[in-house]
């Protein structure tokens, strides 16, 4: 199973962060678009075949910096086992499979603001380079930025799947109410 979900929808399909980003987008525009006060909890639901795309979207279990310091020949060859991978579908794809994005806010002499903390099935997972917040979160503007800086590595989603009839690459998940 881990090479079946890793080249159709996980790091070996060089579309799946394409198709990961518009929900990840929606996700994080809720953290730039609403305050602390306005909603404890938000939910959006996908299919667990969602998660593997946005996981590559965030960069999450990314193997890339291990394929380019030994000898294996991607993070699944198919001709030998890499036993270091972080790919692995029995740690992603379980029954119930979640991603949780968390916002914290602290305040407190060591944290003052607020912060993004990501679970995957009740596991944290800390972003590349951005775990110094309280419980190893992410401060919320440099979640931004990075979610931000992904974006515009992977935002042209209609055109990279080759999308020709009326389509958009944007996707809301909830409509802000003005009354």
């Amino acid at each position: 199973m881990n090479i079946k979900y890793y080249y159709e929808i996980g790091y070996g399909n060089h579309l799946s962060p394409f198709i990961g980003m518009p929900w990840l987008l929606a996700s994080t525009n809720l953290f730039t678009h609403s305050t602390p006060t306005n909603q404890n909890l938000y939910i959006s639901v996908a299919h667990r075949e969602m998660l593997p795309v946005v996981l590559t979207a965030l960069g999450l279990y990314n193997d890339s910096s291990y394929i380019n310091a030994s000898h294996i020949k991607g993070a699944l060859p198919l001709d030998q086992i890499n036993y270091h991978r972080r790919w692995k579908s029995s740690k992603i794809l379980l029954f119930l499979g979640h991603i949780a994005l968390e916002r914290l806010y602290c305040k407190s002499v060591a944290n003052n603001g607020s912060f993004i903390r990501i679970l995957v099935n009740s596991t944290l997972k800390t972003l590349p380079g951005c775990a110094n917040g309280p419980g190893a979160s992410c401060p919320l503007r440099r979640y931004i930025d990075y979610v931000d800086h992904r974006h515009k590595r992977y935002k042209n989603f209609s055109k990279v799947c080759q999308i020709h009839y009326n389509t958009t690459d944007l996707f809301t998940l909830y409509q802000k109410d003005d009354n």
